[in-house]
This record gives structure tokens, C-alpha cells and sequence, in this order.
């Protein structure tokens, strides 16, 4: 997809779950979903906060990559918080089982995506994605 284009999905996921994100973004795009992923989008040498921001804004649907480490990760709530204030669909994937007790109460309220693989998360996003156009 080109860099500019806005993106269908942004991926917030905590650091050391990139290789899963990576995978879900990979078969995302495989599937026709234009995923914006700060590995994939930002180079190095590239500022960073503003693309994401952008990407953020502009995004119809967020995909919070739910993991132990990432109910706990205060720039992914961040990240979550704009989500929710910007009235993103929001689509949690669980990538890793964990104390679903960690999970910040807000996110409760959002189906969750039980899925396997991040290829089977990619498939069931996209569909969901193309139901909503």
C-alpha cells in the first residue's frame, strides 16, 4: 500500500510481541487490509510520533494485540485511550493467554478475538473490516 494512503487498521501491540505483529500485519496485507505497523511504516532516521498519531487519526479500526505485556504497556493504553476518544472500532486479539483480570476495564466492553495464529486474527479482521465498508 502506499505510504500515504490512509490506513484501514492500526496495530497497537506491546514491543516485545513485534515478531506476532509482524505476522498479523503480513497476512493483513496479504488479505487486502491496508495495516499500518510503526516496524513496517517508520524507518530508521524517521521521527516517529507523527506518523503514528496520523496513522491513529486516520484509521477506521484499531487491533489491540492483547498479551500479558501489553494490558500493561502505558503507551499501548495511550494508545488505546485516542482509540476509544476517536470512536475506533476496536478489535482486541488475544495473542497470548493471560489473567484476563489485567485487562483494563474499558476494553472489557469490546469482543474479544480468540485466535490461534496471527494468519487466522488476520483472516477474521478482515472480514469484519470488509463488512464494515
Amino acid at each position: 500500500m502506499p505510504r500515504h494512503a490512509s490506513p484501514d487498521v492500526f496495530l497497537a501491540y506491546a514491543r516485545p510481541d513485534r515478531p506476532w505483529a509482524e505476522r498479523l500485519n503480513d497476512a493483513l496485507r496479504a488479505a487486502g487490509v491496508h495495516a499500518w505497523l510503526d516496524a513496517a511504516e517508520i524507518r530508521p532516521g524517521d521521527a516517529w510520533k507523527e506518523p503514528m498519531e496520523k496513522a491513529l487519526r486516520e484509521s477506521k479500526t484499531m487491533v489491540f494485540i492483547l498479551t500479558p505485556r501489553s494490558v500493561s504497556d502505558p503507551w499501548i493504553l495511550f494508545e488505546l485511550g485516542a482509540a476509544v476518544a476517536g470512536h475506533k472500532r476496536i478489535i482486541p486479539v488475544v495473542a497470548e493467554d493471560f489473567d484476563r483480570r489485567e485487562t483494563p476495564p474499558f476494553i472489557g466492553r469490546y469482543q474479544f478475538l480468540e485466535a490461534a495464529s496471527p494468519e487466522e486474527a488476520a483472516r477474521r479482521v478482515a472480514a469484519t473490516v470488509a463488512e464494515a465498508a
